[in-house]
């Protein structure tokens, strides 16, 4: 709705153009009326005005002199003047500082008025969209060279010794000051940035970009000169300049500390922060980035949100303080023989001894990788075994799993990443030796499924399949993983397990159909293999518990 002043010494007039239109059903607000041109300019100081009708002879203040005064302020409105027959050298002066029309008051008609206003409307519809592309263009400009200046600092920190005089170069073209690189430097860090976005916790990343540099930038520009670098990916490097701060100093840590509670407030983010040594130089200030970017990766280890001095921080970076041939060997052998409660000690230890020495986390993700590649050649081996190389050997589906490893931002990550990798490549070396076993293994596991409830000795499979008792347990282990009694109990109590979800099955009847006659080594065994005793496991079932 446009809002509308009339500036006229003549009341008649005044009241005659109030009531000449409905202004409200024209998409139009009187906001009111004014008997001369200072009247008028206190009008429009205290309410903002669209368009001005004014008369030209008036006193105290005319309208050419009213127009003047509106072109000096600046005035984004319109205005349309009023005139009488003979004020052709006056309209024409209102003409040239602006007025968009003009109107005789003796012939003066409602479709006129409109007319007029209308005209003035289309012309300030038309200045605020030019004034709108214009601070468009500007912000884009802006946020562009902002954007360059960003690129020139990365760079600048970044860029190896061959390429820092381009580097340099790149810098003072934006302004970067070289001459008074002296101070102190924040590394901030944002926790769990993939997982936040991931999430949609803060689904705008351009606005957590804009929140998390303002709110650095409000509490470190009120204790020093600073410039903000974002390196993307959530994370930031504050340089204070010209502080007196000593590394261990008590300003540096609480200005720190201040940053991770505030972000944490208002952004219910955690960040950490590394706080760098003094700085006096380009060379100094690059060697501090690369200290702190270091450091800042023991977010790896540590719970979120801390504060720390980065010169405190290292890590080893040769498994110096760790066994790994060993961990090696053990993992292919438990690996080998499918010992899931020895493969979780193994991987417990590994993970509490590389934490202990501080192992750094690239390091500690290389190891998980060599090792998974070690577990795949062993099922590679056992599909080899039984001539099915060519089928996939699960590698694409291996390839999400190194993923999550490379990209774990914490041990807590990554060990979730590298079990629910072994349980996928477990899986895949029970599928490979199911299809890979020797004729003879093959021909004892089909007796053994048709024969279930007999007694079967040791003696009776050797001579079934026409070997020794001790070859026969050896290479039913190493083709199974299992030995012959293990796998026999297992398929007893898997059949058991069936049979105890039909309604009317006894426990006692269920142990003598699969060849276990005495009812307290069944209920030991069963209890051993499922969790639970096979009375209980009924009852769950029955109660619908269990699926």
């Amino acid at each position: 709705m446009l809002r509308v002043i009339i500036v006229d010494d003549e009341r008649t007039i005044r009241v005659a153009m109030r009531t000449m239109i409905s202004w409200e059903e024209n998409g139009l607000e009187l906001v009111d009326t004014a008997a001369d041109g200072k009247q008028a300019l206190q009008l429009i100081d205290a309410s903002p005005i669209d368009i001005v009708i004014t008369d030209l002879k008036m006193p105290n203040m005319n309208g050419i002199e009213l127009l003047h005064a509106l072109a000096e302020r600046g005035f984004a409105g319109r205005s349309v003047v009023l005139s009488n027959h003979g004020d052709y050298e006056l309209v024409r002066e209102a003409m040239k500082i602006g007025a968009v029309d003009y109107l005789l008051k003796l012939t003066l008609k409602p479709d006129d008025l409109l007319q007029a206003i209308g005209k003035a409307g289309e012309l300030l519809s038309r200045d605020r969209k030019d004034r709108e592309h214009r601070q468009r263009l500007q912000h884009e400009l802006t946020e562009t060279q902002l954007e360059k200046r960003n690129a020139a600092w990365k760079e600048l920190l970044l860029e190896d010794d061959g390429g820092l005089k381009d580097s340099i170069r790149e810098a003072e073209r934006y302004s970067i000051p070289l001459d008074r690189l002296e101070g102190h430097l924040f590394y901030v860090s944002i926790c769990r940035y993939k997982e936040t976005l991931a999430t949609g916790k803060l689904k705008n990343r351009k606005l957590l970009h804009f929140s998390v540099i303002n709110i650095i930038k409000e509490i470190a520009s009120n204790a020093t000169d600073m410039e903000l670098v974002d390196f993307g990916d959530g994370h930031y490097a504050a340089l204070l300049y010209d502080t007196t701060w000593t590394e261990e100093g008590a300003d540096s840590l609480q200005l720190a500390s201040h940053i991770v509670r505030l972000i944490r407030t208002y952004l219910n983010l955690d960040v950490n922060v590394a706080i760098s040594g003094r700085f006096d130089g380009l060379g100094q200030l690059r060697e501090q980035f690369r200290i702190c970017r270091g450091a800042s990766v023991i977010s790896f280890y540590r719970e979120a949100g801390f504060v720390l001095t980065a010169s405190s921080v290292t890590f080893d970076e040769r498994l110096t303080g760790t066994r790994f041939p060993d961990w090696s060997a053990g993992f292919k052998s438990a690996f080998e023989e499918e010992n899931g409660e020895r493969l979780d000690a193994l991987m417990s230890g590994m993970l509490g001894e590389m934490s202990d020495a501080r192992c750094a986390p690239e390091l500690v993700c290389n190891v998980f990788l060599i090792l998974f590649t070690d577990l795949e050649h062993i099922v590679a081996k056992w599909r080899k075994l039984n001539d099915r190389s060519g089928e996939s050997s699960g590698g694409g589906s291996m390839t999400a799993f190194r993923q999550r490893i490379m990209q774990a931002e914490s041990l807590g990550q990554l060990t979730e990443a590298a079990q629910e990798a072994l349980r996928h490549l477990s899986s895949m070396l029970r599928d490979a030796k199911r299809h890979s076993c020797r004729k003879e293994v093959l021909q004892v596991i089909a007796i053994l499924h048709e024969r279930l409830d007999d007694k079967m000795t040791l003696d009776m499979l050797a001579t079934s399949v026409s070997l020794n008792e001790s070859y026969l347990c050896r290479i039913f282990k190493q083709d199974t993983g299992k030995s012959i009694f293990q796998y026999i109990n297992e398929l007893k109590i898997d059949r058991a397990v069936e049979l105890l979800k039909q309604r009317d099955a006894r426990i006692k009847e269920v142990a003598l159909s699969v060849g276990i006659e005495d009812p307290f080594y069944f209920n030991r065994l069963f209890k051993k293999m499922v969790g639970v005793s096979p009375s209980e496991y009924r009852k769950n079932v029955l109660e619908g518990h269990h699926t």
